[in-house]
Protein backbone atom coordinates (compact mmCIF):
# COMPACT_ATOMS: atom_id res chain seq x y z
CA UNK A 1 0.00 0.00 0.00
CA UNK A 2 1.58 3.43 -0.87
CA UNK A 3 1.37 6.36 0.98
CA UNK A 4 -1.79 8.03 -0.70
CA UNK A 5 -3.77 5.08 -0.50
CA UNK A 6 -2.71 5.10 3.40
CA UNK A 7 -3.49 8.73 3.59
CA UNK A 8 -7.15 8.28 2.10
CA UNK A 9 -7.64 5.38 4.02
CA UNK A 10 -6.73 6.94 7.28
CA UNK A 11 -9.07 10.17 6.48
CA UNK A 12 -11.95 8.02 5.40
CA UNK A 13 -11.80 5.98 8.69
CA UNK A 14 -11.56 9.59 10.64
CA UNK A 15 -14.31 11.00 8.36
CA UNK A 16 -16.33 8.06 9.86
CA UNK A 17 -15.22 7.99 13.33
CA UNK A 18 -15.98 11.97 13.79
CA UNK A 19 -18.80 12.21 11.63
CA UNK A 20 -21.45 12.13 14.98
CA UNK A 21 -19.40 15.23 15.83
CA UNK A 22 -18.93 16.79 12.07
CA UNK A 23 -22.22 15.84 10.61
CA UNK A 24 -24.63 18.03 12.66
CA UNK A 25 -22.00 20.71 12.89
CA UNK A 26 -22.29 20.51 8.49
CA UNK A 27 -25.92 20.46 9.08
CA UNK A 28 -26.34 23.51 10.63
CA UNK A 29 -24.20 25.51 8.21
CA UNK A 30 -25.58 24.27 5.16
CA UNK A 31 -29.38 24.50 6.56
CA UNK A 32 -29.18 27.78 9.76
CA UNK A 33 -31.28 27.25 12.22
CA UNK A 34 -32.55 30.01 14.63
CA UNK A 35 -31.41 30.27 18.14
CA UNK A 36 -32.46 28.13 20.51
CA UNK A 37 -34.84 29.30 23.56
CA UNK A 38 -33.02 28.98 26.87
CA UNK A 39 -32.87 26.16 28.84
CA UNK A 40 -35.22 28.20 32.03
CA UNK A 41 -38.66 29.13 31.28
CA UNK A 42 -40.00 32.25 33.25
CA UNK A 43 -42.63 30.99 34.72
CA UNK A 44 -43.82 33.91 36.30
CA UNK A 45 -45.62 35.00 33.46
CA UNK A 46 -45.95 31.83 31.55
CA UNK A 47 -43.97 32.72 28.57
CA UNK A 48 -46.87 35.20 27.71
CA UNK A 49 -46.88 39.26 26.57
CA UNK A 50 -48.70 41.53 28.58
CA UNK A 51 -51.13 43.63 26.70
CA UNK A 52 -52.25 47.45 27.53
CA UNK A 53 -55.44 47.88 30.12
CA UNK A 54 -58.14 48.45 28.11
CA UNK A 55 -56.68 46.43 24.33
CA UNK A 56 -58.90 43.89 23.89
CA UNK A 57 -59.29 41.35 20.56
CA UNK A 58 -61.99 42.58 18.55
CA UNK A 59 -64.33 40.11 16.91
CA UNK A 60 -65.05 39.53 13.09
CA UNK A 61 -68.44 40.38 11.53
CA UNK A 62 -70.75 37.48 12.30
CA UNK A 63 -71.17 34.51 9.35
CA UNK A 64 -73.56 31.76 9.26
CA UNK A 65 -71.76 28.34 11.06
CA UNK A 66 -72.56 25.15 10.32
CA UNK A 67 -75.68 23.65 11.54
CA UNK A 68 -75.40 23.14 15.57
CA UNK A 69 -75.08 19.76 17.01
CA UNK A 70 -76.25 18.62 20.57
CA UNK A 71 -73.31 16.88 22.59
CA UNK A 72 -73.72 15.33 25.98
CA UNK A 73 -71.16 16.97 28.49
CA UNK A 74 -70.15 15.71 31.92
CA UNK A 75 -70.63 18.41 34.95
CA UNK A 76 -68.30 21.00 34.78
CA UNK A 77 -68.78 23.00 38.74
CA UNK A 78 -72.34 22.14 39.01
CA UNK A 79 -74.06 18.91 38.74
CA UNK A 80 -77.09 20.19 36.58
CA UNK A 81 -75.48 21.28 33.78
CA UNK A 82 -77.28 21.83 30.30
CA UNK A 83 -76.39 19.87 26.88
CA UNK A 84 -74.21 21.58 26.00
CA UNK A 85 -74.51 23.25 21.90
CA UNK A 86 -71.29 22.66 19.99
CA UNK A 87 -71.23 24.87 16.15
CA UNK A 88 -68.94 23.47 13.78
CA UNK A 89 -67.35 25.51 11.14
CA UNK A 90 -64.59 24.43 8.54
CA UNK A 91 -62.19 27.31 6.81
CA UNK A 92 -60.00 26.23 3.96
CA UNK A 93 -56.93 27.36 1.49
CA UNK A 94 -55.75 25.69 -1.59
CA UNK A 95 -54.08 22.57 -0.20
CA UNK A 96 -56.21 21.40 2.88
CA UNK A 97 -59.65 22.25 4.62
CA UNK A 98 -60.10 22.19 8.54
CA UNK A 99 -62.58 22.06 10.93
CA UNK A 100 -63.14 23.84 14.22
CA UNK A 101 -65.43 23.05 17.23
CA UNK A 102 -67.13 25.96 19.55
CA UNK A 103 -66.41 22.99 22.02
CA UNK A 104 -62.85 24.09 23.86
CA UNK A 105 -62.21 26.11 20.73
CA UNK A 106 -60.94 23.13 19.11
CA UNK A 107 -59.55 21.52 15.87
CA UNK A 108 -61.78 18.42 15.03
CA UNK A 109 -61.39 17.71 11.00
CA UNK A 110 -58.36 18.28 8.75
CA UNK A 111 -58.45 17.10 4.97
CA UNK A 112 -55.24 17.33 2.76
CA UNK A 113 -56.45 17.87 -0.39
CA UNK A 114 -53.27 17.61 -2.43
CA UNK A 115 -52.93 13.84 -1.01
CA UNK A 116 -55.22 11.27 -1.83
CA UNK A 117 -56.41 8.38 0.59
CA UNK A 118 -55.93 5.36 -0.63
CA UNK A 119 -53.59 3.95 -3.43
CA UNK A 120 -56.47 3.73 -6.10
CA UNK A 121 -57.60 7.34 -6.37
CA UNK A 122 -61.32 6.91 -5.59
CA UNK A 123 -61.93 10.83 -4.89
CA UNK A 124 -61.11 10.56 -1.17
CA UNK A 125 -58.43 12.18 0.73
CA UNK A 126 -56.29 12.22 3.65
CA UNK A 127 -58.34 13.20 6.84
CA UNK A 128 -57.63 13.47 10.07
CA UNK A 129 -60.13 12.67 12.38
CA UNK A 130 -59.86 14.31 16.00
CA UNK A 131 -62.97 13.96 17.67
CA UNK A 132 -62.09 11.86 20.35
CA UNK A 133 -59.59 13.89 21.24
CA UNK A 134 -59.62 17.14 19.52
CA UNK A 135 -56.80 19.56 18.75
CA UNK A 136 -55.73 22.76 20.84
CA UNK A 137 -58.12 22.10 24.14
CA UNK A 138 -56.41 23.65 26.76
CA UNK A 139 -56.61 20.49 30.08
CA UNK A 140 -56.22 21.69 33.35
CA UNK A 141 -58.09 24.90 33.20
CA UNK A 142 -61.69 24.62 34.92
CA UNK A 143 -64.19 26.06 32.34
CA UNK A 144 -61.90 26.66 29.65
CA UNK A 145 -61.51 23.18 28.07
CA UNK A 146 -63.91 20.65 25.42
CA UNK A 147 -66.67 20.53 27.99
CA UNK A 148 -67.73 24.52 27.71
CA UNK A 149 -68.90 25.36 24.67
CA UNK A 150 -67.14 28.67 23.26
CA UNK A 151 -69.10 31.70 21.32
CA UNK A 152 -67.68 31.56 18.30
CA UNK A 153 -67.37 33.83 15.32
CA UNK A 154 -65.46 33.24 12.15
CA UNK A 155 -63.82 36.36 9.49
CA UNK A 156 -65.65 36.89 5.72
CA UNK A 157 -62.28 35.49 4.76
CA UNK A 158 -63.08 32.48 5.53
CA UNK A 159 -59.81 31.87 7.09
CA UNK A 160 -60.01 32.94 10.67
CA UNK A 161 -61.99 31.89 13.51
CA UNK A 162 -62.49 33.69 17.01
CA UNK A 163 -64.02 31.74 20.26
CA UNK A 164 -64.62 33.14 23.65
CA UNK A 165 -65.54 32.03 26.54
CA UNK A 166 -65.77 33.10 30.16
CA UNK A 167 -65.75 31.13 33.66
CA UNK A 168 -67.81 31.69 37.06
CA UNK A 169 -64.84 33.75 38.19
CA UNK A 170 -64.23 36.14 35.67
CA UNK A 171 -61.59 34.34 33.68
CA UNK A 172 -62.52 35.22 29.98
CA UNK A 173 -60.13 33.04 27.21
CA UNK A 174 -60.44 34.62 23.81
CA UNK A 175 -58.64 32.48 21.07
CA UNK A 176 -58.06 33.67 17.56
CA UNK A 177 -56.83 30.58 15.22
CA UNK A 178 -56.13 31.76 11.06
CA UNK A 179 -55.02 28.82 8.55
CA UNK A 180 -51.94 30.57 6.87
CA UNK A 181 -51.76 29.52 2.63
CA UNK A 182 -50.23 25.94 3.52
CA UNK A 183 -51.11 23.84 6.81
CA UNK A 184 -50.15 26.10 9.47
CA UNK A 185 -52.75 27.28 12.16
CA UNK A 186 -51.71 30.55 13.97
CA UNK A 187 -53.47 30.59 17.13
CA UNK A 188 -53.54 33.68 19.34
CA UNK A 189 -54.94 33.03 23.33
CA UNK A 190 -56.09 36.00 25.12
CA UNK A 191 -56.88 35.44 28.73
CA UNK A 192 -58.22 38.51 30.47
CA UNK A 193 -59.22 38.86 34.32
CA UNK A 194 -62.70 40.38 34.34
CA UNK A 195 -62.50 40.15 38.07
CA UNK A 196 -61.27 42.18 40.99
CA UNK A 197 -59.70 39.78 41.97
CA UNK A 198 -56.00 38.18 41.61
CA UNK A 199 -57.04 34.95 39.35
CA UNK A 200 -53.84 32.17 39.50
CA UNK A 201 -53.89 29.42 36.42
CA UNK A 202 -52.20 26.44 37.32
CA UNK A 203 -49.87 24.26 34.83
CA UNK A 204 -52.45 23.08 32.10
CA UNK A 205 -51.62 21.74 28.88
CA UNK A 206 -52.38 22.12 25.06
CA UNK A 207 -53.01 18.70 23.83
CA UNK A 208 -52.96 17.48 20.14
CA UNK A 209 -54.97 15.20 17.87
CA UNK A 210 -54.81 11.36 18.21
CA UNK A 211 -52.29 9.99 14.89
CA UNK A 212 -52.53 6.65 13.83
CA UNK A 213 -51.05 4.31 11.00
CA UNK A 214 -50.64 5.94 7.52
CA UNK A 215 -53.81 4.78 5.71
CA UNK A 216 -53.25 2.91 2.11
CA UNK A 217 -49.67 1.58 3.32
CA UNK A 218 -48.22 -1.54 4.21
CA UNK A 219 -49.44 -1.62 8.03
CA UNK A 220 -47.21 -3.99 8.83
CA UNK A 221 -44.31 -1.42 8.02
CA UNK A 222 -46.19 1.63 8.77
CA UNK A 223 -46.20 0.92 12.82
CA UNK A 224 -42.79 1.41 12.73
CA UNK A 225 -42.97 5.41 12.08
CA UNK A 226 -45.37 6.40 14.85
CA UNK A 227 -44.00 8.30 17.14
CA UNK A 228 -43.52 11.64 19.39
CA UNK A 229 -40.71 13.75 18.94
CA UNK A 230 -39.77 16.77 21.49
CA UNK A 231 -36.92 19.66 20.57
CA UNK A 232 -35.91 20.44 24.09
CA UNK A 233 -34.55 24.11 24.85
CA UNK A 234 -31.00 25.47 25.05
CA UNK A 235 -30.37 23.65 22.28
CA UNK A 236 -30.08 20.30 23.48
CA UNK A 237 -31.57 18.77 20.02
CA UNK A 238 -34.66 16.89 19.36
CA UNK A 239 -35.48 14.39 21.34
CA UNK A 240 -37.17 11.32 19.21
CA UNK A 241 -39.34 9.20 21.92
CA UNK A 242 -40.58 7.45 19.52
CA UNK A 243 -37.63 5.09 19.43
CA UNK A 244 -38.18 4.06 23.25
CA UNK A 245 -41.99 3.49 22.70
CA UNK A 246 -42.15 1.46 20.03
CA UNK A 247 -39.54 -1.06 21.75
CA UNK A 248 -41.90 -1.59 24.95
CA UNK A 249 -44.76 -2.30 22.59
CA UNK A 250 -42.69 -4.48 20.82
CA UNK A 251 -42.26 -6.49 23.82
CA UNK A 252 -45.74 -5.71 25.50
CA UNK A 253 -48.39 -8.37 25.36
CA UNK A 254 -51.90 -7.67 24.46
CA UNK A 255 -54.02 -4.19 24.35
CA UNK A 256 -51.47 -2.21 25.26
CA UNK A 257 -51.76 2.34 26.61
CA UNK A 258 -48.40 3.92 27.88
CA UNK A 259 -48.63 7.31 29.37
CA UNK A 260 -45.30 8.99 30.28
CA UNK A 261 -43.62 12.62 30.68
CA UNK A 262 -40.55 13.91 29.25
CA UNK A 263 -39.59 15.69 32.28
CA UNK A 264 -37.87 18.67 30.37
CA UNK A 265 -38.81 22.31 29.03
CA UNK A 266 -39.30 21.39 25.44
CA UNK A 267 -39.44 24.33 22.45
CA UNK A 268 -42.43 22.54 20.42
CA UNK A 269 -44.20 19.06 20.40
CA UNK A 270 -44.92 16.52 17.35
CA UNK A 271 -46.88 13.72 17.17
CA UNK A 272 -46.27 11.82 13.35
CA UNK A 273 -46.94 8.72 11.82
CA UNK A 274 -44.98 7.69 8.09
CA UNK A 275 -46.21 10.86 5.89
CA UNK A 276 -48.35 13.28 8.31
CA UNK A 277 -47.36 15.12 11.17
CA UNK A 278 -48.75 17.55 13.82
CA UNK A 279 -46.10 20.19 15.57
CA UNK A 280 -47.91 22.07 18.42
CA UNK A 281 -44.84 25.26 19.08
CA UNK A 282 -45.74 27.95 21.40
CA UNK A 283 -44.25 30.77 20.99
CA UNK A 284 -42.37 30.35 24.28
CA UNK A 285 -42.45 26.75 24.57
CA UNK A 286 -43.40 24.66 27.44
CA UNK A 287 -42.29 23.26 30.71
CA UNK A 288 -43.20 19.68 29.75
CA UNK A 289 -44.29 17.01 26.70
CA UNK A 290 -46.61 14.62 28.08
CA UNK A 291 -47.54 11.52 25.53
CA UNK A 292 -50.33 8.76 25.14
CA UNK A 293 -49.25 5.68 23.04
CA UNK A 294 -51.67 2.74 22.14
CA UNK A 295 -51.99 -0.55 21.18
CA UNK A 296 -55.63 -1.39 20.82
CA UNK A 297 -55.70 -5.40 19.07
CA UNK A 298 -53.64 -8.22 19.97
CA UNK A 299 -52.32 -9.02 16.55
CA UNK A 300 -50.73 -5.59 15.98
CA UNK A 301 -46.61 -5.54 15.72
CA UNK A 302 -46.10 -2.58 17.14
CA UNK A 303 -48.02 1.40 17.96
CA UNK A 304 -51.44 2.18 16.65
CA UNK A 305 -51.66 5.68 17.97
CA UNK A 306 -50.23 7.85 20.03
CA UNK A 307 -51.04 11.61 20.83
CA UNK A 308 -49.32 14.47 23.22
CA UNK A 309 -49.68 17.43 24.45
CA UNK A 310 -47.00 20.19 25.83
CA UNK A 311 -47.64 21.48 29.38
CA UNK A 312 -47.32 25.22 29.65
CA UNK A 313 -46.17 27.21 33.37
CA UNK A 314 -49.20 28.91 35.46
CA UNK A 315 -49.08 32.26 35.80
CA UNK A 316 -51.76 34.89 37.35
CA UNK A 317 -53.56 37.83 36.57
CA UNK A 318 -53.57 40.76 38.25
CA UNK A 319 -57.92 42.95 37.73
CA UNK A 320 -58.55 44.13 34.57
CA UNK A 321 -54.85 42.74 33.53
CA UNK A 322 -54.92 40.62 29.52
CA UNK A 323 -51.68 38.71 28.40
CA UNK A 324 -51.45 37.17 25.07
CA UNK A 325 -50.07 33.58 23.63
CA UNK A 326 -48.75 32.75 20.16
CA UNK A 327 -48.70 29.48 19.09
CA UNK A 328 -47.75 27.72 15.82
CA UNK A 329 -49.86 24.22 14.84
CA UNK A 330 -48.78 22.70 11.75
CA UNK A 331 -50.89 20.00 10.82
CA UNK A 332 -49.59 18.26 7.25
CA UNK A 333 -47.18 15.83 5.44
CA UNK A 334 -43.62 15.16 6.39
CA UNK A 335 -42.09 17.38 3.65
CA UNK A 336 -38.44 19.02 3.89
CA UNK A 337 -39.25 21.87 1.63
CA UNK A 338 -42.24 22.97 3.91
CA UNK A 339 -40.97 22.11 7.22
CA UNK A 340 -37.73 23.67 6.81
CA UNK A 341 -39.28 27.05 6.02
CA UNK A 342 -40.58 27.37 9.26
CA UNK A 343 -37.57 27.14 11.51
CA UNK A 344 -37.24 25.97 14.83
CA UNK A 345 -36.16 22.62 13.67
CA UNK A 346 -39.35 21.55 12.98
CA UNK A 347 -38.13 19.46 9.55
CA UNK A 348 -35.88 17.41 12.43
CA UNK A 349 -39.22 15.39 12.69
CA UNK A 350 -37.87 13.47 9.53
CA UNK A 351 -35.48 11.91 11.68
CA UNK A 352 -33.04 11.55 8.93
CA UNK A 353 -30.38 10.49 11.38
CA UNK A 354 -26.83 11.27 11.71
CA UNK A 355 -26.15 11.71 8.00
CA UNK A 356 -28.46 14.15 7.69
CA UNK A 357 -26.76 16.73 5.28
CA UNK A 358 -26.45 13.81 3.08
CA UNK A 359 -30.09 12.63 3.10
CA UNK A 360 -31.63 16.28 2.74
CA UNK A 361 -28.73 17.18 -0.20
CA UNK A 362 -29.94 13.76 -1.65
CA UNK A 363 -33.84 14.54 -1.08
CA UNK A 364 -33.13 18.30 -2.92
CA UNK A 365 -31.53 16.74 -6.22
CA UNK A 366 -34.45 13.76 -6.04
CA UNK A 367 -37.22 16.78 -6.05
CA UNK A 368 -35.11 19.08 -8.92
CA UNK A 369 -34.52 15.93 -11.19
CA UNK A 370 -38.61 15.62 -10.82
CA UNK A 371 -39.34 18.54 -11.46
CA UNK A 372 -37.37 19.46 -14.23
CA UNK A 373 -37.30 16.76 -16.41
CA UNK A 374 -39.65 14.97 -18.14
CA UNK A 375 -41.32 12.42 -17.76
CA UNK A 376 -41.79 13.90 -14.50
CA UNK A 377 -41.75 10.42 -12.80
CA UNK A 378 -40.44 9.78 -9.48
CA UNK A 379 -38.93 6.10 -10.89
CA UNK A 380 -37.08 8.12 -13.41
CA UNK A 381 -35.80 10.39 -10.62
CA UNK A 382 -34.14 7.37 -8.51
CA UNK A 383 -32.55 6.10 -11.56
CA UNK A 384 -30.97 9.18 -12.49
CA UNK A 385 -29.59 10.27 -9.37
CA UNK A 386 -27.83 6.79 -8.96
CA UNK A 387 -26.58 7.61 -12.61
CA UNK A 388 -25.15 10.75 -11.14
CA UNK A 389 -23.98 9.06 -7.95
CA UNK A 390 -21.95 6.39 -10.07
CA UNK A 391 -20.80 9.08 -12.35
CA UNK A 392 -19.49 10.89 -8.83
CA UNK A 393 -18.05 7.60 -7.60
CA UNK A 394 -16.79 6.09 -11.17
CA UNK A 395 -12.89 7.11 -10.45
CA UNK A 396 -12.81 5.51 -7.15
CA UNK A 397 -15.01 2.18 -8.33
CA UNK A 398 -12.37 2.27 -11.18
CA UNK A 399 -9.29 2.08 -8.32
CA UNK A 400 -10.87 -0.32 -6.65
CA UNK A 401 -11.35 -2.92 -9.63
CA UNK A 402 -7.48 -2.36 -10.87
CA UNK A 403 -6.52 -3.33 -7.52
CA UNK A 404 -8.73 -6.50 -7.15
CA UNK A 405 -7.29 -6.97 -10.65
CA UNK A 406 -3.94 -7.33 -9.70
CA UNK A 407 -5.23 -8.99 -6.58
CA UNK A 408 -5.70 -11.75 -8.68
CA UNK A 409 -2.70 -11.59 -10.93
CA UNK A 410 -0.22 -12.21 -7.92
CA UNK A 411 -2.49 -14.94 -6.13
CA UNK A 412 -0.14 -17.57 -7.06
CA UNK A 413 2.64 -15.76 -5.27
CA UNK A 414 0.58 -15.23 -2.35
CA UNK A 415 -0.24 -19.07 -2.19
CA UNK A 416 3.46 -20.11 -2.38
CA UNK A 417 4.14 -17.72 0.31
CA UNK A 418 1.03 -19.32 2.31
CA UNK A 419 2.51 -22.29 2.03
CA UNK A 420 6.26 -21.58 2.80
CA UNK A 421 5.60 -20.06 5.50
CA UNK A 422 2.55 -21.29 7.39
CA UNK A 423 4.42 -22.19 10.64
CA UNK A 424 5.49 -18.62 10.70
CA UNK A 425 2.91 -15.85 10.26
CA UNK A 426 4.85 -13.05 11.17
CA UNK A 427 7.13 -14.21 8.48
CA UNK A 428 4.59 -14.36 6.17
CA UNK A 429 2.98 -11.29 6.91
CA UNK A 430 5.84 -9.44 6.16
CA UNK A 431 6.71 -11.32 3.09
CA UNK A 432 3.24 -10.73 2.40
CA UNK A 433 3.58 -6.80 2.79
CA UNK A 434 6.75 -6.95 0.53
CA UNK A 435 4.93 -8.55 -2.37
CA UNK A 436 2.18 -6.00 -2.46
CA UNK A 437 4.83 -3.65 -2.07
CA UNK A 438 6.73 -4.40 -5.21
CA UNK A 439 3.73 -4.92 -7.35
CA UNK A 440 2.22 -1.55 -5.93
CA UNK A 441 -0.95 -3.89 -4.83
CA UNK A 442 -3.24 -2.53 -2.19
CA UNK A 443 -5.27 -5.49 -0.44
CA UNK A 444 -7.92 -3.41 0.55
CA UNK A 445 -8.69 -1.18 -2.75
CA UNK A 446 -10.82 -3.01 -3.81
CA UNK A 447 -12.81 -2.16 -0.48
CA UNK A 448 -13.07 1.09 -0.84
CA UNK A 449 -15.59 2.04 -3.16
CA UNK A 450 -17.84 0.34 -0.65
CA UNK A 451 -17.20 2.03 2.21
CA UNK A 452 -17.20 5.39 0.20
CA UNK A 453 -20.87 4.69 -0.62
CA UNK A 454 -21.94 3.48 2.77
CA UNK A 455 -23.09 6.90 3.65
CA UNK A 456 -24.95 7.50 0.23
CA UNK A 457 -26.39 4.13 0.69
CA UNK A 458 -27.35 4.30 4.18
CA UNK A 459 -28.82 7.81 3.05
CA UNK A 460 -30.82 6.78 0.28
CA UNK A 461 -32.57 4.43 2.56
CA UNK A 462 -33.71 6.86 4.97
CA UNK A 463 -34.91 9.04 2.87
CA UNK A 464 -36.70 6.46 0.28
CA UNK A 465 -38.43 5.12 3.15
CA UNK A 466 -40.04 7.85 4.21
CA UNK A 467 -40.30 10.43 1.49
CA UNK A 468 -44.08 11.69 1.17
CA UNK A 469 -43.09 12.36 -2.08
CA UNK A 470 -42.69 8.66 -3.37
CA UNK A 471 -46.38 7.93 -1.50
CA UNK A 472 -48.41 6.42 -4.35
CA UNK A 473 -45.58 7.39 -7.25
CA UNK A 474 -46.25 4.60 -9.43
CA UNK A 475 -43.44 3.54 -11.83
CA UNK A 476 -43.87 0.94 -14.75
CA UNK A 477 -45.75 -2.37 -12.88
CA UNK A 478 -44.86 -0.41 -9.41
CA UNK A 479 -47.98 0.93 -7.99
CA UNK A 480 -46.07 2.53 -5.08
CA UNK A 481 -42.32 3.19 -4.73
CA UNK A 482 -42.70 3.80 -0.81
CA UNK A 483 -43.82 0.30 -0.60
CA UNK A 484 -42.93 -3.34 -2.03
CA UNK A 485 -44.39 -4.42 -4.77
CA UNK A 486 -46.58 -6.88 -3.92
CA UNK A 487 -48.09 -8.23 -6.87
CA UNK A 488 -51.27 -10.72 -6.79
CA UNK A 489 -51.36 -10.21 -3.28
CA UNK A 490 -54.59 -11.52 -3.02
CA UNK A 491 -54.03 -14.78 -4.60
CA UNK A 492 -50.25 -15.20 -3.45
CA UNK A 493 -48.99 -15.89 0.56
CA UNK A 494 -46.78 -13.84 1.84
CA UNK A 495 -48.41 -10.10 0.78
CA UNK A 496 -47.80 -10.74 -2.87
CA UNK A 497 -44.98 -11.01 -5.33
CA UNK A 498 -41.76 -8.81 -5.19
CA UNK A 499 -40.14 -9.14 -8.69
CA UNK A 500 -37.42 -6.47 -8.04
CA UNK A 501 -35.74 -7.72 -5.35
CA UNK A 502 -35.53 -10.88 -7.32
CA UNK A 503 -33.82 -8.98 -10.61
CA UNK A 504 -31.41 -7.45 -8.36
CA UNK A 505 -30.10 -10.63 -6.80
CA UNK A 506 -29.92 -11.90 -10.10
CA UNK A 507 -27.80 -8.70 -10.91
CA UNK A 508 -25.30 -9.43 -8.30
CA UNK A 509 -24.69 -12.67 -9.60
CA UNK A 510 -23.83 -11.46 -12.57
CA UNK A 511 -21.95 -8.80 -11.11
CA UNK A 512 -20.06 -11.18 -9.32
CA UNK A 513 -19.09 -13.19 -11.90
CA UNK A 514 -17.42 -10.58 -13.64
CA UNK A 515 -15.06 -9.50 -10.89
CA UNK A 516 -12.08 -11.06 -9.86
CA UNK A 517 -11.94 -13.59 -7.52
CA UNK A 518 -10.37 -12.94 -4.29
CA UNK A 519 -7.71 -14.60 -3.10
CA UNK A 520 -9.31 -15.73 0.28
CA UNK A 521 -11.57 -19.05 -0.45
CA UNK A 522 -13.78 -17.98 3.03
CA UNK A 523 -14.17 -14.68 1.78
CA UNK A 524 -15.48 -15.96 -2.24
CA UNK A 525 -17.79 -18.31 -0.29
CA UNK A 526 -19.22 -15.80 1.70
CA UNK A 527 -19.57 -13.93 -1.36
CA UNK A 528 -21.78 -16.24 -2.95
CA UNK A 529 -23.93 -16.29 -0.32
CA UNK A 530 -24.50 -12.53 -0.88
CA UNK A 531 -27.06 -12.36 -3.78
CA UNK A 532 -29.50 -14.84 -1.63
CA UNK A 533 -28.94 -12.51 1.76
CA UNK A 534 -29.73 -9.40 0.03
CA UNK A 535 -33.24 -11.07 -1.70
CA UNK A 536 -34.36 -12.06 2.53
CA UNK A 537 -33.06 -8.18 3.46
CA UNK A 538 -34.38 -6.35 0.43
CA UNK A 539 -37.59 -8.30 -0.05
CA UNK A 540 -39.89 -6.39 2.42
CA UNK A 541 -37.89 -2.66 1.83
CA UNK A 542 -39.54 0.10 -0.23
CA UNK A 543 -39.67 -0.20 -4.21
CA UNK A 544 -38.01 2.94 -4.98
CA UNK A 545 -34.83 1.65 -2.56
CA UNK A 546 -34.87 -1.46 -4.26
CA UNK A 547 -34.93 0.41 -7.67
CA UNK A 548 -31.85 2.39 -6.63
CA UNK A 549 -29.83 -0.80 -5.63
CA UNK A 550 -30.78 -2.78 -8.92
CA UNK A 551 -29.73 0.18 -10.76
CA UNK A 552 -26.58 0.76 -9.00
CA UNK A 553 -26.05 -3.09 -9.73
CA UNK A 554 -26.63 -2.45 -13.77
CA UNK A 555 -23.90 0.34 -13.69
CA UNK A 556 -21.41 -1.71 -12.12
CA UNK A 557 -22.17 -4.41 -14.80
CA UNK A 558 -21.72 -1.84 -17.26
CA UNK A 559 -18.66 -0.57 -15.99
CA UNK A 560 -17.16 -3.88 -15.62
CA UNK A 561 -17.78 -4.69 -19.06
CA UNK A 562 -16.68 -1.77 -20.41
CA UNK A 563 -12.99 -2.38 -18.26
CA UNK A 564 -12.89 -5.71 -20.08
CA UNK A 565 -13.25 -4.60 -23.11
CA UNK A 566 -10.57 -2.12 -22.91
CA UNK A 567 -8.76 -4.29 -21.10
CA UNK A 568 -8.61 -6.67 -24.23
CA UNK A 569 -8.27 -4.03 -26.41
CA UNK A 570 -4.92 -3.25 -25.16
CA UNK A 571 -3.67 -7.02 -24.36
CA UNK A 572 -4.89 -7.28 -28.30
CA UNK A 573 -2.88 -4.36 -29.02
CA UNK A 574 0.39 -5.66 -26.65
CA UNK A 575 0.81 -8.81 -28.57
CA UNK A 576 0.28 -7.41 -32.22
Amino acid sequence: MNKRDLTILTLLIMLLLLWPIVGPQLDRQLFPRPEPLPAELPVDDGGLAELEPGVEPEFGPRVEAEPPVMVEAEALEAEDVEPLVEERVTISNDVMRVTLSSLGASVVHAWMDEYREQRIDDGTVVEMDFADRPALVYRGLGGLDDRRSYRMETDPSDRRVVFEAETADGLMLTRSVTLDDSYRLRVVDVFSNRSDRVILLPEHDMQMGTMSESTGGDSRYAVYYMGVDALLHGGEGVQYLGKKLIPKAMKAAGVLEMESRLGKPVEWVAVKNRFFTQILAPENGGNDCLWVATREHLKAKGLQSVSAAVRLPSFQLEPEQAVLRETDYYLGPKKFSMLHQYGRSQVDVMDFGMFAPICKFLLWVLNVIHDKLWPYNYGVAIMLLTIIIRILFWPITHKGTESMRRMQEIQPLMKEIQAKYKDNPQKQQQEMFALYKKHKVNPIGGCLPMVIQIPVFFALFVVLRSAIELRYAEFLWIRDLSEPEHLFASVLPFGGLNILPIVMSVSMIWQQKLMPTTADPRQAKMMQFMPVIMLFVFYGFASGLVLYWTTNQFLMIIQQLLYQRRKAKKEAAAES
